[in-house]
């Protein structure tokens, strides 16, 4: 419910450092009880846009070595590289090459610009809810979805469908 009230700000980027960390705990806890479980982190487009966020990043995991690397996926937006497509790019291949993974979040809402599946180093494409919700009864979000999966295929990537709900989306 806050988020929209600090987007923009200063606080955006210091709440994005405080999740990042709090999510690196997690990983070490559940690594120290034996748990192997993949954590998505949310990452803000003006905390991401900043030069050494990479160099930041490889910080926060040097302080936290417990922490499995394999197991922590960035989220990003498509507005994450609106501006800065060239230097986000670097900034993700620089993460792809700790060992994170890297997801573009709610395709198909915002720009859904093929330049961004071409140029950024992605792992996986998560299909937003909003064409999940009505996939058994709306033949266009049927469509969306299945070209979707068809696109990210042909680009090995992997795909996730948010908002799954019931028996019937999970089958489709």
């Amino acid at each position: 419910a806050f988020l929209p009230f600090i987007e923009g700000t200063e606080l955006e980027t210091l709440f994005g450092a405080w999740v990042v960390d709090a999510g690196l705990r997690l990983l070490d806890g559940w690594c120290s009880a034996g748990i192997a479980l993949p954590l998505s982190i949310n990452i803000a487009a003006p905390h991401l846009q900043q030069t050494d966020f990479a160099a930041w990043m490889a910080e926060q995991l040097k302080a936290h070595p417990q922490a499995p690397v394999n197991l922590l996926d960035i989220e990003i937006t498509e507005a994450s590289a609106l501006f800065q497509l060239d230097r986000v790019a670097q900034t993700l291949r620089e993460l792809r090459a700790m060992g994170i993974t890297i997801s573009l979040d709610d395709f198909g809402t915002g720009y859904s610009s093929l330049t961004y599946l071409r140029r950024l180093p992605l792992n996986t494409l998560k299909i937003d809810q909003s064409f999940v919700r009505d996939i058994g009864t709306d033949a266009d979000d049927r469509a969306i979805v299945q070209a979707i999966i068809q696109m990210a295929r042909a680009l090995h990537l992997s795909t996730i469908a948010e908002g799954v709900e019931n028996d019937e989306q999970a089958r489709f």
